[in-house]
């Protein structure tokens, strides 16, 4: 069974060792490991901390958890950053864990993020992922997410420049429908 909550300052170092693992093995090899040899643990725990203390107004963060209450993924959602000012929620980060793939974390997560955004009067959203993320990509097809027509470039503290692509749900009802009852 899947349980969700609210994400919390302790969940930090769970949190960043789900978010590093999926950096590395999904990201390595799209020109910028350079970037990636600079993360650490060490820089990302405390990273983590300090934004679970003092989300953003209008900004949430929930935990997957298993069983024995260790974290198997987390999102972040709240208002869209990029795109269009078309009114859309944003799914800003969604990581689950690799040894939880294919477990129906994800979708339980998008879900509950999706209901959520509707809570807070949202009636679409958004979620940006890497061009070259062919996985995550199909993730989100697999779940109702329509490629949106226009793109998105992260620009990296190096210089390094990130295409990301995004998928919108217009109707998050829909989508809200993946969380178990």
């Amino acid at each position: 069974m899947i349980y969700l909550r609210a994400a919390s300052p302790d969940d930090a170092a769970q949190i960043a060792t789900i978010e590093l693992d999926n950096y590395e093995h999904a990201y390595r090899g799209h020109g910028f490991d350079a970037w990636l040899d600079q993360q650490t643990i060490e820089k990302y725990v405390p990273w983590w901390r300090e934004r679970l203390h003092a989300l953003t107004p209008g900004v949430e963060m929930l935990v997957a958890m298993d069983g024995a209450l260790t974290v198997l993924g987390f999102g972040r959602l709240g208002p869209a950053r990029h795109g269009p000012a078309d009114g859309a929620g944003e799914f800003q980060k969604v990581y689950v864990a690799r040894k939880a793939h294919r477990l129906g974390v994800g979708r339980t997560l998008m879900g509950a993020m999706a209901a959520r955004l509707h809570h807070l009067g949202y009636q679409q959203a958004r979620v940006w992922v890497l061009t070259s993320n062919q996985p995550a990509r199909r993730f989100y097809e697999q779940i109702g997410g329509e490629l949106v027509d226009f793109t998105y470039d992260e620009l990296l503290d190096d210089g390094t420049v990130l295409p990301h692509v995004g998928y919108g749900w217009r109707d998050l009802a829909e989508l809200y429908k993946l969380v178990p009852s």
